[in-house]
């Protein structure tokens, strides 16, 4: 939104007209919603940067140039806005895979197989700061931030999961008597991968990387019968990351690190 203001004492440019009282100016003037949407991709970049724990309000508001009365009018506390960080990345997460979701011309394992397969997107170009920006979250000093996202995932993302499994079970392609509890089981099953992740993240040497990524394959691999015999699958059908992919994340971060890519994350968010 566009409005003209009057700045007293100001001598007219270009394109001007002088007042009695100064210049008539255009200045830009950010919605509500623009503004809550800047507040919250200046503070994932600094808990990412920094942690969530090393992060203070005074450093969000510093980065956005605002008042704190202009702050707090949008959050009345950190944790407020760390909910709004969590939510805002599930819904993202959410609307890019929005259409595959609801293909019609796929059955039920085509697209919950299509849910799992979005995570390992992230091969080449900006994807790869997205996986830094990504495996940051799993840092000791992000384990609020972790936390809240879990509960986002459980709340935004288990019932649409859970629509997918009962209309499976309605098709013969899955055979589990609870749907909407399978979904919320699979929600933990992906989560039960938290420790192997932050294992990884926090890796030192090339020894340490190996030794978690190879574990966290491994669980992954083991999440991945557990959804299948969850949902009445043979062994094999479900996976929640490609072969390799802990192997291919602990080659990734120390070279994005190396290059400065912690100073260039891109936001998991997207306008």
């Amino acid at each position: 939104m566009r409005e003209d203001v009057r700045c007293p004492n100001s001598r007219p440019t270009a394109g001007q007209s002088a007042g009695a009282q100064g210049v008539w100016v255009t200045r830009t003037v950010k919605t509500s919603a623009e503004r809550q949407q800047e507040l919250v991709e200046i503070a994932l970049r600094l808990f990412l940067e920094k942690g969530y724990e090393a992060t203070t309000i005074s450093e969000v508001i510093a980065a956005t140039g605002l008042s704190k009365g202009a702050f707090y009018h949008h959050f009345a506390a950190k944790e407020d806005l760390l909910e709004a960080i969590a939510v805002r990345i599930v819904d993202d997460s959410l609307s890019q895979i929005d259409a595959v979701l609801n293909d019609r011309g796929l059955n039920a394992f085509e697209r919950l197989d299509a849910y799992f397969a979005h995570a390992s997107s992230w091969k080449s170009g900006d994807g790869q700061r997205v996986v830094l920006a990504f495996a940051r979250i799993f840092r000791p000093d992000n384990l609020l931030l972790y936390h809240r996202l879990h509960l986002a995932v459980m709340k935004k993302i288990a019932p649409v999961l859970g629509r997918i499994i009962a209309e499976g079970v309605a098709d013969q392609v899955f055979d589990t008597p609870d749907a909407e509890t399978a979904a919320e089981l699979l929600v933990l099953l992906n989560a039960s991968t938290h420790d192997l992740m932050a294992r990884l993240v926090v890796a030192k040497t090339l020894a340490e990387r190996n030794a978690a990524a190879d574990a966290l394959d491994r669980r992954l691999l083991m999440v991945g019968i557990a959804a299948d015999r969850l949902l009445g699958l043979p062994d094999g059908s479900v996976r929640f990351a490609v072969p390799g992919f802990a192997q291919d994340l602990a080659r990734l971060l120390p070279a994005l690190e190396d290059k400065g890519e912690a100073h260039n994350i891109v936001p998991l968010m997207r306008s």
